[in-house]
């Protein structure tokens, strides 16, 4: 081809590589892709951009917090395309939602070496909480019901 500029064994430069028209070209190809790229410095993804790998995971790995900072307000959860959850500021609140139908919110950890599930969200159930073991009040009082139905006073 009469734009080709074809090196064997490869490029040394002393200064940038810029191309000569903005949004035009490719680095690689779906057919020609480039092995590993070694970046030092900032990453910047333009229009619509994303990060994906096709083998393996994905891995963000930070001397420092991970910040996600999404100007929609969503940061949506997916396996192989499908919602399965979200984090979502709705006005000032904090939002943890199941994007399932009638799927449950699980919260586990593990005691004594065992997994166990602390607490079910059942969504089904419009939201019932099923705890794993003993619910603790830091107070002297609960209220079950709605507003004051049954209270329960320690004395």
């Amino acid at each position: 081809m009469a734009n080709e500029f074809r090196v064997k064994n490869g490029i040394i430069t002393g200064g940038s590589i810029v191309p000569d028209a903005d949004d035009s070209y490719d680095l690689g190809s779906a057919s020609a892709a480039f092995q590993d790229l070694f970046l030092e410095g900032d990453v910047t993804l333009t229009d619509a951009g994303s990060i994906k790998t096709s083998a393996g995971d994905l891995t963000l790995d930070s001397a420092g917090d991970v910040v996600i900072d999404a100007d929609g307000a969503d940061v949506i959860l997916k396996d192989d395309g499908t919602e399965f959850g979200r984090f979502k500021r709705d006005s000032s609140d904090f939002v943890i939602k199941s994007g399932t139908n009638n799927k449950d919110i699980i919260f586990k950890g593990v005691d004594a070496s065992s997994t166990i599930t602390a607490l079910t969200l059942d969504m089904s159930e419009a939201g019932t909480a099923l705890f794993g073991h003993d619910v603790t009040l830091l107070n002297d009082a609960a209220v079950l019901g709605f507003g004051a139905d049954l209270s329960l006073i320690h004395i």
